[in-house]
């Protein structure tokens, strides 16, 4: 074999007898390779497209099949991944009996955040105060995080709890955000 195709072999005897036999050389695919294993994309509109190659380069049949572990978080059509519902699904991307998977996290994103308290708390040396954020929308999936501009005059914690240092003073800036 030299490369992919067909080839028609045919043996002649010095009595003109012959025989043909048609032979057909393929190339197997060995690997389905996709850029990235995981994605994040939003509920209802968001699309993201995977792009998938076949290796070797001259594998005979390098069609890919694309299909979904569950279509009720997201589906799939040409490498073209929507997302239906909060969740998480595997793609998967088949060429030549073999494939690649890439996890898909169907998730709901904050549009705006605001903080309850405010737009000034004061707090005196060492006194604590808990705030609490609206989220648009509602039920969006991200982690809210909160992080301080100043720790050495106020601290966050993870739960919204601000407390002064009970040595510096001085105003600082609390931002809460939405990943």
């Amino acid at each position: 074999a030299v490369s992919n195709g067909t080839a028609h072999i045919t043996a002649t005897l010095g009595s003109g007898a012959q025989a043909t036999a048609t032979v057909t050389v393929e190339t197997k695919v060995e690997s389905v390779n996709i850029s990235e294993l995981e994605a994040w994309i939003e509920k209802g509109s968001s699309t993201y497209s995977i792009s998938a190659t076949v290796s070797p380069d001259n594998a005979t049949d390098k069609t890919i099949s694309w299909a979904t572990d569950d279509p009720n978080v997201a589906t799939v059509a040409n490498g073209v991944v929507t997302g239906v519902e909060v969740g998480t699904a595997h793609i998967t991307a088949t060429a030549g009996g073999k494939s690649k998977q890439v996890t898909i996290h169907v998730k709901i994103s904050a549009t705006n955040v605001e903080i309850n308290q405010g737009p000034v708390v004061r707090l005196e040396r060492g006194q604590s105060a808990n705030l609490t954020v609206t989220k648009t929308p509602s039920n969006t999936t991200d982690t809210l995080t909160w992080e301080s501009n100043r720790e050495d005059r106020v601290t966050v914690t993870s739960g919204g709890v601000v407390t002064a240092s009970s040595t510096n003073t001085g105003p600082a800036t609390i931002t809460a955000k939405y990943d």
